[in-house]
């Protein structure tokens, strides 16, 4: 890990490439066969989650959900990869669905159901894009478009937010962020 001097406005990282063709990324990336591992590890060590998908992406992967607690209890809908670079949520989401398996996490499984999205975002995930496809920013992009998009990954989650009904809705972007930010999309649901 190479640590950079943060700014307000901007970090710089100071290291040595090898000769050749390198990679430099700002956080660890999470792939789609990372959430396909992390969602057979938790299944296979663990009877309280369920998986299911919410629906499929334009390019046919599944859009996952992870759920565990009492159907009858309130929604809590714990989200990340609206944009693909932003990783860490993934991680996040991922390090969520570990703690709801421990004995701390047992009083909010007494009020809550969770629902955690590892990745909303799938294929713009599996091709390196911020957008679920390229085009238009209005239609591709789960912000931006998120009330009013055709495109199937947005209409997907924006149904399931719909039928869920969350008594809170979490949105990991990125941990770079010094601010809170509630997106349009939020802000309308």
């Amino acid at each position: 890990a190479v640590r950079g001097q943060t700014a307000p406005t901007s970090t710089v990282y100071e290291f040595a490439a090898p000769v050749g063709e390198s990679h430099f990324g700002t956080f660890p990336w999470y792939g789609i066969e990372d959430e396909s591992r992390f969602i057979e590890t938790i299944c296979a060590h663990s009877r309280l989650y369920s998986v299911r998908s919410i629906g499929r992406t334009a390019e046919d992967r599944p859009i996952n959900c992870l759920s565990i607690g009492d159907e009858s209890k309130p929604n809590v809908v714990v989200l990340a990869r609206m944009h693909a670079a932003e990783s860490a949520g993934s991680w996040a989401v991922e390090g969520a669905a570990e703690y709801l398996l421990g004995d701390e996490a047992r009083p909010l499984l007494e009020q809550y159901r969770f629902h955690l999205f590892i990745s909303v975002n799938p294929d713009g995930v599996a091709n390196g894009i911020k957008l679920t496809r390229m085009g238009p920013v209005e239609e591709y992009d789960m912000v931006r478009g998120g009330m009013t998009s055709a495109d199937p990954t947005i209409v997907a989650l924006r149904e399931e937010l719909f039928a869920l009904e969350p008594a809170c809705l979490i949105s990991h972007h990125s941990y770079l962020w010094s601010v809170p930010f509630l997106g349009i999309f939020e802000r309308q649901v």
